[in-house]
């Protein structure tokens, strides 16, 4: 699933195919995973290990807006 949406002069482009970590470093490593895509929200979980295939049967899921997840992750 890919999602794209033109905000305002950016155009925003995220995939449930690619692994994602933070812009800027954190203490600890941490690698995204987007995991189902809406009209205005990105469900995402969160490992500290990068892998083709995650576990996610003890991940919650985090909801950000497109935009809000884009700010804070980008694609490894």
């Amino acid at each position: 699933m890919k999602w794209d949406k033109k905000d305002g002069y950016r155009v925003i482009s995220l995939r449930t195919d690619a692994i994602y970590r933070p812009r800027e470093a954190l203490e600890e490593d941490v690698f995204a995973y987007i995991r189902e895509c809406r009209q205005n929200e990105v469900g995402f979980s969160v490992t500290d290990k990068q892998e083709q295939y995650p576990d996610f049967s003890n991940c919650g899921i985090f909801w950000l807006s497109p935009l809000d997840f884009d700010d804070f992750f980008e694609e490894c």
